[in-house]
């Protein structure tokens, strides 16, 4: 889980820092309170990477997780070239994930929750749960013709059939595939309430191996 905060036409990432910690909720009341100040409002997006994540950016006993067991595709086309996703990753980055277990998507569902109401705690109107794709490339680089393309984040890992390879029931039919997504969203919800649950989703976006 990750924040990010638009600040105008800016964004300040900050990854691998969980809003399970209310010490970090503490902290960030100080973020949510200027913005208050100055009469605005301030949501908190939620998201996990999934196999977009970089093996050399995690902590050991962290696995690069997924819907399926498909690697994020090393490379796209940008005209008639061939070159390396932007962010640079790794041949050892381009390893299967590891999918994640029905018990797993129950912890996750648990920590999407947690995650909400210490938002909430931290002073944010609301959240949104980021179940779409990643960066969108810039205006100059528009020429992206290749179905591999940019990478969708977790909750989006398990709609997309280019990735979610598997045959329990998050896999398959579609009603299978939006499940983990369903069943945060309602959990969210039950955490903070309708009004300040939000969803990004992105259907149609053909980014790093997204259909």
């Amino acid at each position: 889980m990750t924040r990010r905060f638009n600040l105008g036409r800016r964004y300040l990432d900050i990854q691998q820092v969980s809003l399970r910690s209310r010490a970090l909720s503490r902290d960030l009341v100080q973020v949510t309170d200027a913005v208050h100040t100055k009469g605005s409002f301030i949501y908190c997006q939620l998201w996990a990477l999934g196999r977009a994540a970089e093996r050399s950016s995690l902590p050991v006993e962290y696995d690069i997780i997924s819907s399926g067991d498909i690697a994020l595709p090393g490379l796209f086309n940008i005209g008639s070239s061939l070159v390396l996703l932007a962010h640079a990753l790794s041949f050892a980055d381009r390893q299967p994930p590891r999918p994640l277990t029905e018990t797993q998507i129950d912890d996750w569902v648990n920590l999407y929750a947690q995650a909400a109401r210490n938002a909430i705690a931290a002073g944010f109107d609301g959240v949104e749960l980021h179940n779409a794709n990643g960066a969108r490339p810039q205006p100059q680089a528009s020429s992206f013709v290749s179905d591999r393309h940019l990478e969708g984040y977790l909750l989006d890992q398990f709609l997309q059939t280019t990735c979610n390879n598997r045959t329990d029931a998050y896999g398959g039919v579609a009603a299978n595939r939006i499940r983990f997504t369903l069943r945060a969203v309602d959990g969210v919800v039950r955490a903070i309430g309708a009004n300040r649950t939000g969803i990004r989703l992105s259907p149609y976006e053909r980014y790093n191996g997204q259909s």
